[in-house]
């Protein structure tokens, strides 16, 4: 099952994120090489910098990597080209090579699939989820790179009418916003900011979290909560 041209070639992939010991993804691709008989090796970058993924993008061994929080924006700076996906929503999540078949040039390219697997998740869970999102809000919860993927995946693939965000930093959906707006993406977000504001909002169809699932702590995150259970 070996790819041609492949097998002898020992590609390297990594999982770039911070406090990602948990992660069971080297287990589960380390095991899927094997299967296809690849003598890929994939690990994990758990890192509070993004950067130092660049060397190892660069080493020829390099086939790709996955991006997980928070390095989902910050990685961009970093990468050569982009997806649609990825330049809409500004955030990635997969990165990958393409290589020119006459020049051998490299090129880093980053993409963004988490919009893909939270519109099928929806889809699997729902499958009209279409009919009951299309021309009605959304909600997502979150201000990180997640967030801009789930926005996306309401506006661009399920057809919301709006998105509603929440966050506790209105600091990080402001910068949300403008990167939207850099993207040319006619996101139509609506910032809640309050209890009231929410009660006065037509209902969401689909709401869509974002945010790790840890206890609040902070002031601005059991407001957070408390919005999102009105």
């Amino acid at each position: 099952m070996s790819r041609d041209g492949e097998s002898s070639f020992a590609g390297q992939l990594y999982l770039l994120g911070k406090g990602i010991s948990h992660s069971l993804s080297p287990q589960f691709h380390n095991q899927l090489f094997d299967t296809l008989g690849l003598p890929w090796k994939f690990q994990l970058l758990d890192t509070s910098a993004p950067e130092d993924l660049v060397p190892l993008m660069r080493d020829p061994a390099f086939v790709g990597a996955s991006v997980t929080m928070p390095h989902k924006v910050a990685i961009m700076k970093h990468i050569d080209s982009f997806t649609d996906a990825a330049k809409l929503t500004q955030a990635v999540n997969h990165i990958y090579v393409e290589q020119d078949s006459q020049t051998n040039q490299k090129t880093i390219v980053g993409t963004n699939t988490d919009c893909v697997g939270i519109c099928n998740a929806l889809i699997a869970a729902q499958p009209e989820v279409i009919q009951i999102t299309h021309g009605r809000p959304g909600m997502v919860i979150g201000g990180g790179g997640a967030c801009r993927a789930a926005v996306y995946a309401l506006r661009k693939m399920l057809g919301c009418s709006e998105i509603y965000l929440l966050n506790r930093d209105m600091k990080e959906l402001e910068q949300v916003l403008r990167s939207f707006e850099i993207a040319g993406f006619d996101a139509r977000c609506i910032c809640i900011r309050t209890v009231d504001q929410a009660m006065t909002l037509e209902a969401p169809a689909v709401i869509i979290s974002t945010i790790p699932d840890i206890t609040p702590q902070s002031d601005g995150e059991i407001l957070r909560d408390n919005m999102d259970g009105r």
